[in-house]
């Protein structure tokens, strides 16, 4: 358990300890002015009563985000009810255990429960030795005092083993999909930084590219120009063939270059496209651990039920001690004198049956805040539920991305091969240019021809590396997305799972 979970833990076992003990002191309060009052034992009583209620409060202001202040509670409130109990000769003080021990349930912590029981159970037994020579309704009565004890004990122990169980395994399940999902979410990262890289080479490639296409393309356009100009002109326009076929050259190699960097950055998005099939497949067992969470609440509120079921008996049970203290006194009003003192001891049961239902009372209500409070559990695994649903929509994007990232790669590719293959139609222009040149007297029309089509091929080739540019950096805007919204799932998930 955290702080704020202790704190919220404390506070019911607070108001339940302040509510029994509070009303163990008033009733002994009441029993001073009583007639055959044994001071000594009701002063030790008494002072036992006020001794828990200030340690508790106490140990509420002081301690009560931590399990220091659970386990001051618990001490407190059983060692008070050892004390009371074995002192106390009135029928029924056992059930001032019952509201101690569904509280102290609250806390799921079996070694507490069991210490708690078992101090319950021995003071019992220890009152039901000290009563063996009375007999009678007293004794009979710490019978059924024992008996009830040990199935609490036994019922509240088994309870809280179980839901321990079953709220460790379900959370560690829980906190291992979210570890997963975490790391999944870094090797996404990854990928989307590779892109980057990947884009920021293509990017450089593509801009040398740029820069010897418009060499080529200055070339070509003076070289149609200058198809008429005199034989000085002509040597110029070889020399600038040779430069043409220089950066055509250079062009093919960036285009070969460009699309290894392609290939790469393609199967970099199917391995992005794998990382997001494994990460929906995470928040998937997510979604289930915390189903499974919920059915385990499901199951304490049925427990719950259970036991409140159980006080309900102990309320009938109190009615018919109720009816049989009437019985008695009709009964001790038929024998006269002779049954003034049993007519006492008929009173005495009616007002401890008075207690039992006023302290089953006190028990249902505990119970209810306990409901409350598994509502409320049952509230946040729903919203943990909710946040995985989000983040399978974030998923969902992520592949979107992913997909629309493999589109743009095929589509930069395509217009790659089309470059490719227009600075080899450049190339081979080129090649004719430069032959022709050399017979530029007789060829002065195929010259011209070749240049207007070299003029066109590198119109082309301008258009396509504009296309590439543009195709790059859709492909980098879609990276960096992927990146942030990886960055932002990962964030979400170390906050809920505090990692």
């Amino acid at each position: 358990m955290n702080s704020q979970q202790y704190n919220r833990a404390n506070k019911r076992v607070f108001l339940a300890v302040i509510i029994v003990f509070a009303y163990i002191a008033f009733t002994l309060f009441a029993a001073v002015g009583t007639k055959d009052a044994d001071i000594t034992r009701i002063s030790i009583q008494l002072v036992a009563a006020i001794a828990v209620i200030v340690i508790a409060v106490i140990a509420f202001i002081t301690k009560r985000d931590s399990r220091t202040g659970a386990l001051i509670l618990v001490s407190a409130m059983t060692a008070g009810y050892f004390i009371i109990a074995l002192i106390n000769s009135t029928i029924g003080t056992w059930t001032y255990a019952l509201p101690l021990v569904i509280a102290a349930m609250i806390y799921l912590d079996i070694k507490m429960m069991m210490v708690m029981n078992a101090v319950i159970i021995i003071s019992s037994v220890i009152r039901l030795v000290m009563q063996l020579g009375i007999g009678g309704t007293v004794l009979q009565n710490d019978v059924i005092a024992v008996f009830v004890l040990v199935l609490v004990g036994y019922a509240s122990d088994s309870i809280t083993i179980l839901l321990t169980h079953f709220f460790d395994e379900n959370m560690e399940e829980i906190k291992e999909s979210a570890m997963a999902q975490v790391d999944s979410n870094k090797k996404m990262v990854m990928v989307a930084e590779n892109i980057s890289k990947h884009f920021d080479e293509a990017m450089t490639m593509l801009n040398d590219l740029d820069e010897s296409v418009a060499v080529s393309h200055s070339s070509i356009q003076e070289i149609a120009d200058s198809t008429e100009s005199t034989a000085e002109a002509i040597q110029k326009q070889a020399t600038m063939c040779v430069d043409i076929q220089g950066n055509t050259d250079n062009a093919e190699s960036g285009i070969k270059a460009m699309i290894d960097a392609s290939r790469q950055t393609d199967e970099t998005v199917k391995q992005g496209a794998d990382v997001v099939e494994e990460l929906k497949e995470q928040a998937h067992n997510v979604a289930e651990a915390s189903n499974v969470t919920v059915s385990v609440i499901q199951s304490l509120t049925a427990k719950v039920e259970e036991v409140k079921s159980f006080v309900e008996s102990i309320i009938n049970i109190s009615n018919q001690t109720n009816l049989l203290a009437l019985n008695a006194s009709i009964e001790a009003a038929r024998a006269g004198e002779a049954g003034k003192g049993f007519a006492v001891v008929a009173d005495e049961i009616r007002q401890l049956s008075e207690q039992t239902k006023d302290a089953s009372a006190n028990i249902t209500e505990i119970i209810n805040k306990l409901n409350e409070d598994t509502r409320r559990a049952n509230e946040s695994i729903e919203n943990s539920v909710s946040s995985v649903e989000k983040q399978n929509e974030l998923i969902d994007d992520t592949r979107d991305k992913f997909n629309a990232m493999g589109e743009a790669v095929e589509l930069l590719m395509k217009d790659i091969n089309v470059a490719e293959e227009s600075i080899k139609k450049i190339l081979d222009s080129t090649t004719v240019i430069s032959d022709n040149i050399t017979h530029l007297s007789a060829t002065g029309e195929e010259v011209a021809a070749s240049s207007t089509e070299g003029l066109r091929m590198a119109d082309t080739t301008v258009e396509s590396m504009a296309k590439c540019k543009k195709v790059l950096e859709n492909i980098y805007m879609l990276a960096d997305d992927l990146k942030n919204s990886v960055e932002e799932s990962e964030e979400e998930l170390s906050q809920k799972f505090d990692f």
